[in-house]
């Protein structure tokens, strides 16, 4: 069935049109279209429904939930040790710029070693510049065919909040052993910063 014409009007006419129109005019009173069909009868007038609009821009990235990770370093030696009683930096050093200035959770985990049964394995966290020292044991064997001088390995895992600027932070895990010339080693180590709730 072909679609009607439609016939626009100043105002509600008294007449009908034909079956091929209809009438269609502003009533006075409300501004609302108005439409009277071959039958005389006179109803609301509602056009075709347009077309669907573009998709609008997509929000902004909601904030981070507590406990996400927000920068991560892992170590790709396996095992890195040092004999002196001089701190040394474990290769899991991370450079980061929060999204705002706050306290944050610092976190690592790793298997250490000291060739030793008299003398202390030890470790800290250095946040720029400013020393954590968190760790500090001393083993309770040694000797055996291992990377590090011994075959002992003793897992630990460390959390600390920590307060990061603004601005570019320099977090870094160090360690040594308490005697000079006794192997501290640190085997598959890693580092994170976490968001606090």
């Amino acid at each position: 069935m072909p679609a009607l014409e439609i016939i626009e009007l100043s105002s509600e006419p008294t007449d009908s049109p034909d079956s091929n129109f209809i009438y269609r005019w502003a009533d006075s009173a409300t501004g609302k279209p108005k439409a009277k069909n071959s039958s005389g009868t006179v109803y609301d007038f509602v056009g075709p429904a347009g077309s669907t609009g573009a998709a609008g821009p997509i929000g902004p990235t909601g904030p981070t939930g507590p406990g996400s990770i927000l920068s991560y370093a892992a170590s790709s030696t396996f095992v890195q040790n040092q004999s002196s009683t001089v701190w040394a930096d474990y290769g899991v050093t991370i450079t980061y710029t929060p999204p705002s200035a706050g306290t944050y959770d610092l976190q690592t985990s790793y298997v250490w070693s000291l060739d030793d049964t008299g003398q202390d394995f030890q470790a800290r966290f250095s946040v720029n510049g400013s020393f954590i020292e968190f760790h500090r044991q001393e083993p309770k064997d040694k000797e055996g065919a291992g990377d590090g001088g011994t075959d002992q390995r003793h897992p630990s895992s460390y959390s600390e909040p920590v307060t990061l600027t603004s601005g570019v932070n320099t977090l870094k895990l160090q360690f040594k052993g308490s005697a000079a010339s006794k192997n501290a080693a640190i085997h598959r180590g890693s580092m994170y910063v976490r968001s606090l709730p």
